[in-house]
């Protein structure tokens, strides 16, 4: 076999592979103004235009947003061995080549013909941005295991995003106002600020979303002066808070009908209730997905809030306020994590929902101040003994049996709680001060209290 190729051939070939890569230029471009028509008119998506582009082009093809999040995937051929070997490495957060300070420097305002090696394979990348005007709408990637792009490619990817640009402008016009009326109704269903009940479940109903089963409302917050120090103007803050909302989304939906929009520093949920057996825990587990998915995204934790069940359309405010108040007392908490409910304080939510949770927690610590210092300097157990005591009703007998202690050891004890505070252990009234003051201090993770 000779080692010499025919330049003729060679040339024949180039010729060949040019003349099918522009007819397929010329039929995409008739594709896609097709597939933009039907789109408008007749409200055909992305995922279609997405699809022709793979069949045509023979290549694996990703649309991606801003954030980025994926939002349209689309491979050349079904049930490929080559769509498995792809399918790890489909966002451009998976490439190497694009390290946080690149794509921070470019914001990706060029396309860029990317090789990724990873361990078992060598994926090229064509990535172009898809813009409108100045406005990075998303990410559009081309990709081919081992084959690199040719000039015609690059131009028939930039020809695809120019058709991209026109379809997502129209989808984020139509999620705007869509987004803008579902605000609009959240925030007037949660104060109640409707004229009459069939007016507010009309506007329910124009949002395909039932309010008369039970819901939840859930509140989610975060550090939003810290999230939005590099932020330079407030389209870009409210476009981070739109794909925000967007990822919460479509995390909640896949438990239960839901709507989420961006309030006041806030992001307030409704997820649907209905099924009796949705217990509590559920909705915590619905809140930690949501905490796991969106976290990526902050630099910042997100908290949130977990309201009680509304079965009447009076309970939405009240769901919302106890949300709210859930996350406020939380703050001051040590032990209650990013997720918040009145259901975890339990009985003590009744009265910590009336006051202020530094007012009470500072209260608290004025009436145990000195046994708190006393136990820290000296390794001393004062406060369990105290706590103790007061738990078995001021029983002497029955606290030293708890503490494994003698009789004459809880006197003494006793004694020293007295002359150090000044309390005399025998007023009821000044005991039930200091068991609430206990009780405060573990609410707020002070210190571990005994189960008794």
């Amino acid at each position: 076999m000779s080692g010499i190729s025919d330049p003729s051939a060679t040339m024949n070939k180039e010729s060949t592979n040019n003349s099918l890569l522009e007819s397929t230029f010329l039929d995409l471009s008739l594709d896609m103004q097709q597939t933009l028509a039907h789109y408008i008119l007749q409200g055909k998506g992305i995922q279609d235009l997405i699809n022709k582009i793979a069949k045509k082009t023979g290549c694996c093809i990703v649309l991606e947003d801003s954030v980025p999040s994926i939002l349209a995937v689309s491979f050349a051929q079904d049930n490929s061995s080559q769509n498995d070997q792809l399918r790890p490495y489909l966002s451009l957060q998976t490439s190497p080549s694009l390290s946080s300070k690149l794509y921070t420097k470019i914001t990706l305002r060029k396309q860029l013909s990317i090789t990724d090696q990873y361990q078992e394979i060598t994926i090229n990348r064509l990535l172009t941005p898809v813009k409108a005007g100045n406005e990075l709408l998303g990410f559009l990637s081309f990709l081919k295991i081992n084959t690199p792009y040719s000039e015609l490619e690059m131009k028939l990817a930039q020809h695809v995003v120019d058709f991209l640009s026109a379809l997502m402008a129209h989808d984020r016009k139509i999620a705007e106002i869509e987004l803008k009326l579902k605000g609009n109704f959240v925030e007037d269903l949660i104060s109640g600020n409707y004229l009459d009940i069939e007016s507010i479940k009309a506007r329910a109903r124009a949002l395909e979303y039932d309010i008369t089963i039970p819901n939840r409302v859930l509140v989610a917050q975060f550090d939003e002066a810290k999230q939005f120090s590099r932020y330079k103007n407030p389209d870009e803050q409210n476009n981070f808070r739109h794909e925000l909302v967007k990822k919460i989304q479509s995390v909640t939906a896949l438990t239960a009908p839901s709507m989420a929009v961006s309030g006041n520093n806030e992001i307030i949920i409704l997820v649907q209730n209905d099924n009796p057996n949705h217990s509590f825990e559920e909705f915590k587990h619905i809140a930690q997905e949501i905490i796991k998915e969106v976290s990526p995204l902050l630099k910042t934790k997100l908290y949130i809030g977990i309201g009680s069940r509304c079965s009447e359309l009076k309970d939405y405010k009240r769901s919302y306020l106890t949300a709210k108040k859930a996350l406020e007392i939380g703050e001051y908490m040590i032990t209650e994590g990013q997720i918040r409910s009145f259901e975890q304080f339990k009985i003590h939510a009744l009265f910590l929902s009336t006051l202020n949770p530094a007012e009470l927690y500072t209260y608290a610590r004025s009436l145990l101040q000195p046994l708190l210092d006393y136990d820290t300097e000296h390794d001393a157990e004062l406060i369990k003994t105290l706590q103790e005591f007061l738990y078995l009703r001021n029983n002497i007998e029955r606290t030293a049996r708890s503490l494994n202690m003698s009789v004459s050891g809880i006197k003494y004890r006793l004694q020293k709680i007295q002359k150090i505070s000044g309390y005399n252990l025998k007023d009821n009234k000044l005991c039930f001060d200091l068991q609430l003051a206990l009780i405060i201090l573990q609410l707020f993770g002070e210190y571990n209290v005994l189960n008794g």
